[in-house]
């Protein structure tokens, strides 16, 4: 396969008014900077190379997205983000003007001599577009280049067993430079995620919903670019598809109404055979061990609830549990082998994973590969086993690290939007990168379905918003510089900046103290969490208690509660001084994910529970209530002024918000229409509940992204 394209090395030149370093994939305009995604340098460098001259569309793919799986919406969509980064419009362009049936070209000046390299073009028989599910044709010789069906199964077979016996595996330099060398594999307006390589790293498939987050199928495709074309015709909903080991079958999860269920599917044949079924409400995931005799899987757990590691036996067609996880510690999921037959999986709620790994043969002993808890979307072992790529955000952002398990050292390789993962035989490696645009957005209560605008507009992901004591001032959180930072945003003025806190670490969960005048946040290092106070006046930021991992006062100041590390879990006290230097345990509240603090009452949510503690300060008893809450809405609450705001689904499936008074027996008031989803609180409402601040993810492209080795 051919090296990826490279980027211009020039020091810079001057576009209309932004000088543009494609090196660097940056925009600089004054003190003001804009970092270009990889294939919009590309693109731009293509149209500078001849200013005011046309450039053909399938010139700019074959050039900017040499041998992959590309179509001409990709090309609109990219040109359209290139645009929105110029600062221009493609009505009344100042940059880049649209050719009718004829392409795109640079319009602004450009001044200087780019020394663009030339680039070779793709191979014709490479650049086909994808054919999309409803004119998918069915697979012809000519098409496969193949002849006949029968020999092709023979010869996929023969190489799946092969590649399935192969004794050493090349050792692979994974290092940041390579991941750099990213390049898409798959791009189109729906999403792709799931990727899986053949044994042999010929073949891929992975999951495409198109539109995104509509229904799914199982797709297939060449690893050399060819098109894919559907291998499930029907659509449903599909996930974690792998190759079987023979090689002419492919593997996958087909979920439906609280229903799970393993299939597999002939790679040329019409129709799928159930298996086994799996764990209907966990990620689950798939994989064969290295001989071919065991399929890891995720069965459901006690009482169909959770999941759990389990192998199945296609000799026997019988199921073996591997683990029993607590409730409390969350499902396992996401299993996959390493060469030497070690099985690893993750274990716990969406952003509170640890990676772990047994021997099937002992399973009973297990031990950590990441201890602490993080997201973690995915992970795959180099084919010699000396690392394990993960996808995850434990160190700033989610990207892709490489873990030695031996020594435990971590090494950072880039991915940003790094999930799932796959590596093929020779180490090239496989992965969906999804781009996030989530902002904030206010809407007065009630809310009406069109009553809601945006407040704070980001060009990455903007979450955990909170209110001011006098609702002026809502400070959140916002990747859109890189690691996640604090801003404070003056919702009447309309203007906002940046806290000046430590660029080293990653800082979430901002409340306010009951002056508002300083601000109790959450930073993480490399020794986790850790509980801050930032005096918004002066500037300064202080350490909170010895060793507590959150904070947040009481609406009226009385009381300072405090999570600190218990075991896996979180546990909170009520401090008994300001400086959180001493405390008293709070009774019942261990395993806490969420927590909010009002006037009189503490509310916590468990990672896996259903409704919410409630803890009364002044008689010290505890009761649940909210049962409407629960995992699928365990970020969309909070406790102010001692009343619980949720959101949920109405009886018609309408997103709500909803008022619930602990202190009366009256059930809950909806407050009208809103859609928060973002991770960590996703909500803020006034006082007396006259406007509500959420945050939603208005953009999500998920393409599958290809980097390969050097060795």
């Amino acid at each position: 396969m051919s090296d990826p394209l490279p980027l211009p090395s020039t020091p810079g030149l001057t576009v209309g008014d932004w000088q543009f370093y494609p090196s660097i994939h940056e925009l600089r305009r004054g003190d003001e900077r804009r970092r270009l995604p990889r294939r919009l340098a590309l693109i731009l460098a293509e149209l500078a190379r001849s200013p005011g001259a046309p450039v053909s569309r399938d010139e700019l793919i074959a050039r900017c997205w040499r041998r992959r799986v590309i179509d001409d919406e990709v090309l609109s969509r990219s040109i359209g983000e290139l645009r929105a980064l110029l600062g221009d419009a493609a009505r009344r362009p100042r940059y880049i003007e649209t050719i009718p049936k004829g392409g795109y070209r640079l319009i602004a000046p450009v001044l200087g001599s780019p020394d663009l390299p030339t680039a070779a073009r793709a191979p014709a028989a490479v650049a086909d577009a994808v054919v999309p599910p409803s004119a998918a044709p069915a697979p012809s010789r000519s098409r496969w280049h193949l002849p006949g069906l029968a020999a092709l199964l023979v010869l996929l077979t023969l190489a799946g067993a092969v590649a399935w016996r192969r004794s050493a595996a090349p050792a692979t330099r994974w290092t940041a430079a390579v991941l750099a060398a990213e390049h898409p594999y798959a791009s189109s307006p729906g999403w792709e995620y799931d990727p899986r390589y053949s044994r042999d790293g010929r073949w891929i498939a992975f999951v495409r919903s198109d539109p995104p987050g509509a229904a799914s199928r199982v797709w297939i495709a060449e690893r050399a670019g060819t098109a894919a074309r559907p291998l499930t015709p029907e659509a449903g909903n599909y996930t974690a598809p792998v190759f079987g080991p023979n090689g002419a079958e492919v593997w996958f999860e087909a979920r439906s109404k609280g229903h799970c269920e393993v299939r597999r599917q002939a790679l040329f044949a019409a129709g799928a055979e159930r298996v086994v079924e799996c764990a209907p409400r966990v990620s689950g995931g798939l994989d064969w061990s290295p001989d071919g005799t065991q399929l890891a899987y995720i069965a459901p757990g006690v009482d169909g609830q959770g999941g759990t590691l389990s192998l199945w036996d296609p000799a026997t067609h019988r199921s073996r549990a591997l683990t029993v996880p607590d409730p409390a510690d969350g499902p396992d999921g996401d299993p996959r082998f390493s060469p030497d037959g070690r099985l690893s999986y993750v274990r716990g709620p969406d952003t509170e994973r640890r990676l772990l790994w047994l021997d099937p043969r002992n399973p009973e002993k297990s031990s950590p590969l990441i201890d602490d808890r993080n997201s973690i979307e995915g992970h795959a072992w180099t084919p010699d086993g000396t690392r394990v790529l993960v996808a995850t955000d434990r160190h700033d952002f989610r990207a892709l690290i490489a873990l030695d398990p031996a020594t435990g050292t971590v090494t950072r390789l880039g991915g940003r939007g790094a999930s799932g993962i796959d590596i093929a035989a020779d180490g090239s490696v496989l992965y969906s990168q999804a781009v996030y645009n989530a902002n904030l957005w206010i809407s007065p209560l009630p809310a009406k379905a069109d009553s809601a605008k945006i407040l704070a507009a980001t060009t990455r992901y903007a979450s955990q918003p909170t209110l001011s004591p006098d609702d002026r001032f809502v400070a959140y959180v916002a990747n859109a510089a890189g690691r996640e930072a604090v801003w404070l945003r003056d919702i009447a003025a309309n203007t906002e900046r940046r806290l000046p806190l430590d660029a080293q670490l990653r800082w979430v969960r901002p409340s306010f103290m009951p002056d508002g005048r300083s601000l109790l946040l959450t930073a993480y290092d490399a020794n986790g969490p850790q509980a801050w106070r930032h005096d918004l006046v002066s500037g300064r930021s202080t350490r909170l208690g010895a060793d507590a991992a959150l904070a947040r006062w009481s609406d009226d100041g009385r009381v300072l509660v405090l999570a600190r590390r218990d075991a896996d879990d979180f546990a909170l006290y009520v401090a008994t001084d300001a400086a959180g230097t001493a405390e008293k345990p709070i009774p019942q509240a261990t395993g806490v994910g969420e927590f909010h603090v009002g006037r009189r009452y503490v509310a916590w949510a468990g990672r896996n529970d259903t409704g919410v503690q409630l803890y009364d300060v002044d008689t010290g008893t505890v009761r649940r209530i909210a049962p409407r809450i629960g995992p699928h809405n365990r970020y969309d609450w909070l406790l102010r002024d001692d009343v619980l705001y949720f959101c949920d689904y109405a009886t018609d499936r309408t997103p709500t918000l909803y008022r619930l008074d602990p202190s009366s027996d009256e059930p809950e008031v909806a407050l009208g229409t809103i859609q928060p989803d973002t991770i960590g609180t996703s909500i803020a409402v006034a006082h007396e509940a006259r406007f509500v601040v959420f945050g939603h993810v208005d953009r999500l492209d998920i393409d599958l992204m290809m980097a390969e080795t050097v060795r």
